[in-house]
């Protein structure tokens, strides 16, 4: 399992089925890890909507070593999201990496442009647009069912 998410960054392929159940995985720990921590240091009751009173309240208990772990344990699991996403891309005949940084661009072009970027006033929550949800949400489908080798021949890297 930890060769899946961080082994064979150049080399690894996954298919459909184990990019979606390793998703899941990957997803449901990160959830578990967060909230077993804002549990642990008894924020439950500052969890009000409002960002700028929550993260002066987790800076203030945890300290600069608590906010330097949640770094690292925030870059570790995208790391592991990202190779997942580069070895899907790798077996549809795509270039993993470069293939990753594309959707980077595009996501980050689509949030620019329809993703309003502002803070909202105090007192109200954030929303995220449609159209930004949309091409994430496209993307994730072309990720899940573009079989394998779609984009070139058949290649013969392990699984």
């Amino acid at each position: 399992m930890w060769e899946i998410f961080f082994g064979r960054v150049q080399t690894g392929r996954l298919a459909r089925l184990q990019y979606l159940g390793y998703s899941i995985l990957l997803n449901l720990v990160l959830f578990a890890i967060m909230l077993g921590g804002i549990m642990l240091v008894g924020g439950t009751e500052r969890l009000s909507g409002d960002p700028a009173a929550m993260q002066a309240w987790f800076a203030e208990h945890l300290g600069i070593a608590g906010m330097f772990v949640i770094m690292v344990i925030f870059f570790v699991f995208m790391f592991a999201s990202l190779n997942m996403t580069a070895k899907r891309l790798r077996d549809m005949g795509l270039p993993g990496w470069l293939g990753v940084l594309g959707i980077f661009v595009i996501s980050l072009i689509v949030s620019t442009l329809f993703g309003g970027g502002a803070q909202p006033p105090p007192g109200e929550v954030a929303t995220v647009n449609p159209v930004a949800m949309g091409v994430q949400f496209a993307i994730l489908l072309f990720l899940l069912l573009v079989p394998s080798d779609t984009f070139g021949g058949g290649r013969e890297d392990a699984r």
